[in-house]
C-alpha cells in the first residue's frame, strides 16, 4: 500500500473507532457538546426509526401511529435545537452569558424530547427500549457503559466494589479497543488490492495528509438544517475553525477578511430566508400553493461566497482546504474512503470496480465482525465474572433479554 494512503486509512480507522458514535451539531459553543445525556432520548428514537431495524420495531410492537408520532417528535426537536443554535451562531458579537443560556435551552429541549417520547410509547415499550438501548451501546465492542455511575448504582455495589469494578472495566475496555483497531485495519488493506497505482496516487492527492484537529465537521446544511444541501458554504464554515486556520497558516489580514466574509454571508442568508418566510406566510394567507425553498438562490449565494473565498487564500491554502473538505465528506459517507461515491468518481473508479469493492467490503466486514463479536463476549464474560451472583442477576434485569437482531 502507498505509505501516504496507508497513513490516511489508519487514521480513518482510528476516527471510526473512537469518534463514530459522537453526534454534534453544526454550530454552537464547544461546551454545549459536553451536556450530560444530551442525546439519550434522541438516540433511543433513532434506533426505532432506523429503516433497517424492522426487527426492533416488531420486538417493541410499535404501531404505525406511534411510528409517525415519533417521526414528528424528532422533526420538531431537530428544528427547535437548530433554532437555538442558529440564534447563538447569528450573533454579531458574543453576548454576556450567551453560551450559558444556549446550554440551558438545549438541556430543556432534550428534557422535553424525553417527555414527548414517554407520551408516545407505553411504559412497557419504554422500559424495553431502554434495555435495548443499553445493549446497543455495549454491543458495538465497548464495555465502557458498564462502568457508568448509573449502572454501578443499579448493581448495588459499595464504594470499594465500584472502584475495583470500574478499573477492571476500563482495563478490559482499553484492551478491547486495541484489538478492535487491529481488526478494522484489515478492511482498508483488503480493499486496496482492487485499485491501480495511479488511482492510489489520485486518492492521495485528493485527500492529502489526514487532519484530525476538528472535533466535528460542520454539516452541509443551510441555517442548521432548514434547507438541506444549500446555504452557507461548507468551505467557509471549515476555514473559520481555529485549528484549520493554524493548519493553513492563515495570516492575520486573511483572518480579518474571512471574518468579514462570514458576517456578509450570514447577513445575505438571513435576508434571503426572511424573504422566503414572508412569501410563504403570504401564500398561506391567500390560499395559494406553498412556496418552494429558495434552493437555487441559496446555491448561487454559496458559489459567490466560494469565489470570494478563493481570492482571499493563496493556491497552497486552497488545495489543502479542498482536501479537508473531501475528508469531511468521506467521513460522512464511509469509514473507508474508496467506498465513497465522491471519491470513487474523483479517482476514476469504474462502476465494476466500485461494485467489486462494495462486495468485498461486505465480506471482509462480516469476517471482522464475527471475530470482534467473539472477542467482545469473552471480555464481557470476564468482567461479569468479578460480580457476585446477586449483582449479575441485577444486571440481567437491567438490560433484559438479549436482542440479537441488529440490522444497522
Amino acid at each position: 500500500m502507498n505509505p501516504s494512503v496507508a497513513r490516511w486509512f489508519q487514521c480513518a480507522v482510528l476516527n471510526a473507532c473512537f469518534l463514530s458514535c459522537s453526534v454534534a451539531h453544526a454550530r454552537g459553543p464547544a461546551s454545549i457538546h459536553n451536556i450530560p445525556d444530551r442525546g439519550n432520548g434522541h438516540s433511543l428514537v433513532a434506533l426505532v426509526l432506523t429503516p433497517q431495524n424492522e426487527a426492533l420495531r416488531e420486538e417493541l410492537q410499535i404501531s404505525d401511529r406511534q411510528l409517525q408520532e415519533l417521526k414528528d417528535l424528532r422533526r420538531a426537536h431537530s428544528q427547535w435545537v437548530s433554532a437555538i443554535l442558529q440564534q447563538w451562531g447569528n450573533q454579531q458579537k458574543p453576548q454576556p452569558n450567551a453560551e450559558f443560556e444556549t446550554e440551558k435551552h438545549l438541556r430543556q429541549a432534550h428534557k422535553d424530547f424525553l417527555v414527548g417520547l414517554k407520551r408516545i410509547v407505553t411504559p412497557e415499550q419504554f422500559t424495553r427500549l431502554r434495555q435495548i438501548g443499553l445493549q446497543h451501546k455495549t454491543k458495538f465492542y465497548s464495555l465502557a457503559p458498564l462502568g457508568w455511575a448509573s449502572i454501578l448504582d443499579e448493581l448495588g455495589l459499595n464504594d470499594e466494589e465500584k472502584v475495583s469494578f470500574s478499573a477492571d472495566v476500563k482495563r478490559r475496555s482499553d484492551d478491547l479497543k486495541v484489538e478492535t483497531i487491529k481488526l478494522r485495519a484489515e478492511i482498508p488493506d483488503t480493499l486496496n488490492r482492487f485499485v491501480t497505482d495511479k488511482q492510489k496516487q489520485l486518492l492521495n492527492d485528493l485527500l492529502g495528509e489526514p487532519f484530525q484537529g476538528i472535533e466535528y465537521w460542520p454539516s452541509d446544511t443551510a441555517t442548521a438544517g432548514i434547507y438541506r444541501g444549500q446555504g452557507m458554504s461548507p468551505l467557509l464554515k471549515i476555514v473559520r475553525k481555529s485549528d484549520v486556520k493554524k493548519e493553513l497558516e492563515v495570516l492575520d489580514e486573511q483572518d480579518r477578511e474571512l471574518a468579514a466574509l462570514s458576517r456578509e454571508n450570514r447577513r445575505l442568508e438571513r435576508e434571503l430566508l426572511s424573504k422566503h418566510r414572508r412569501d410563504r406566510s403570504n401564500a398561506a394567507k391567500l390560499g395559494l400553493p406553498a412556496v418552494a425553498p429558495p434552493d437555487d438562490l441559496l446555491e448561487k449565494l454559496r458559489n459567490e461566497i466560494d469565489e470570494r473565498l478563493w481570492k482571499i487564500l493563496v493556491p497552497p491554502q486552497v488545495k489543502r482546504l479542498q482536501q479537508l473538505l473531501f475528508q469531511s465528506r468521506v467521513g460522512g459517507e464511509s469509514t473507508v474512503p474508496l467506498l465513497s461515491k465522491s471519491v470513487a468518481s474523483a479517482i476514476g473508479l469504474t462502476s465494476e470496480q466500485h461494485e467489486t469493492l462494495r462486495n468485498e467490503y461486505r465480506d471482509v466486514v462480516q469476517r471482522v465482525n464475527e471475530q470482534m463479536d467473539r472477542d467482545y463476549y469473552t471480555a464481557f464474560d470476564k468482567v461479569m465474572g468479578s460480580l457476585t451472583s446477586e449483582q449479575q442477576k441485577r444486571y440481567r434485569e437491567l438490560v433484559g433479554k438479549r436482542f440479537d437482531k441488529w440490522m444497522q
